[in-house]
């Protein structure tokens, strides 16, 4: 997982450093050469070190502008100039630090924090669902792992917002729905469905004041919301398939008419697996009670869908929606059937719910 960071991310090493009482103890590296693995020592939390910092819950980063690198605590392994160390947390324990280092000036920007943060927090869910499975005492695949982490995050972002509770399983289902209209094989919906269940974990990078604020976001609030693509797109590399799943996640937000986001993409540039997950997101959307309007009727979201496309969406995809619409109103009329209960969601992250931990 974390050699596909590295590679995902811009960082030249990454260090994942473990809390042992007073001690940050490192647990795993990429990125550097045997020999300077070896002679890493353990960070003393009384130290003062970015590392040190980050185990108290804040994230510390040095960009090497002025001679501002690492500090003579942080200075193993050398050679980098900047450096970012974010909390690994399990409920609201900090259990270690995610390092990570670039041998450039001012190497990690707003989007790099915001990544490392979302990479932070599924390192901790998979070291936390891999305690629990060794307790039981059987094997694991750390790839199931990981995306079984990541759509726990998923779910958990929804917790926080009880308007958009089950959003991501019912544009997963709409999605697998639409492909199954489309003609495509079964093994391709799967994959669709997958990256229409994880479409907003990149959202995991953004505080809570912005993510749930129900004014109008201000434009450096809109700049950091249209990261999130880019982050999940980061974030899904990590899986099986990642970078054609990642590619959809980072292109759910393109419009037919090249005035979406991130990277103003139209008409065919578009990955269809992406056009189908627009159209999917935003029916689900429509028909979802926001804190600022009321839900939409099925047949009035179809219709801002009808006028929309050819302009945002795809018109084929519509097609396909306005194929299914009698199928999708049954099915999403009983909207609780795609809620995660508190339960679920514990059981599968391996967090119990009063944010307690265990070793």
């Amino acid at each position: 997982m974390i050699d596909g960071f590295r590679r995902a991310g811009r960082a030249d090493a990454v260090l994942v450093r473990l809390r042992r009482g007073p001690w940050l103890e490192l647990a795993t590296a990429s990125g550097l050469p045997p020999m300077a693995v070896n002679r890493l020592k353990p960070v003393l939390m009384s130290q003062q070190s970015l590392a040190a910092r980050a185990a108290t819950g804040v994230i510390a980063r040095s960009d090497g502008v002025g001679g501002n690198g690492p500090s003579s605590a942080d200075a193993e392994p050398g050679g980098f100039r900047s450096q970012l160390a974010v909390p690994l947390r399990a409920g609201e324990t900090v259990i270690g630090v995610l390092d990570l280092r670039s041998e450039r000036v001012g190497a990690f920007g707003f989007a790099d924090t915001a990544f490392a943060e979302a990479v932070a927090a599924q390192i901790g869910l998979t070291i936390r669902a891999r305690r629990l499975e060794a307790r039981a005492g059987g094997g694991s695949d750390p790839q199931q792992v990981c995306l079984d982490s990541l759509v726990s995050v998923a779910h958990a972002l929804e917790q926080g917002d009880a308007y958009f509770a089950g959003h991501s399983e019912r544009v997963a289902w709409i999605a697998g729905e639409l492909a199954r209209a489309a003609g495509l094989p079964e093994e391709e919906r799967g994959r669709i469905e997958i990256a229409a269940r994880l479409h907003d974990v990149g959202m995991m990078g953004i505080p809570d004041t912005i993510l749930y604020k129900s004014a109008e976001l201000d434009h450096d609030e809109e700049t950091l919301i249209e990261l999130h693509p880019l982050v999940g797109e980061r974030l899904c590399r990590l899986l099986p398939d990642g970078e054609r799943i990642g590619a959809w996640v980072a292109s759910h937000h393109e419009r037919w008419d090249g005035t979406g986001y991130p990277e103003g993409l139209r008409r065919h540039e578009i990955p269809f697996e992406s056009r189908l997950i627009a159209v999917a997101d935003t029916y689900d959307a429509l028909t979802s009670e926001r804190p600022f309007r009321s839900a939409m009727g099925f047949k009035e979201a179809l219709g801002v869908l009808r006028e929309k496309s050819g302009h945002l969406f795809d018109p084929a995809v519509v097609a396909f929606g306005v194929e299914l619409a009698p199928a999708l109103e049954r099915t999403l009329s009983e909207r609780s059937r795609f809620l995660k209960l508190p339960a679920e969601a514990e059981e599968a992250s391996g967090f119990p719910s009063d944010g307690s931990t265990s070793d």
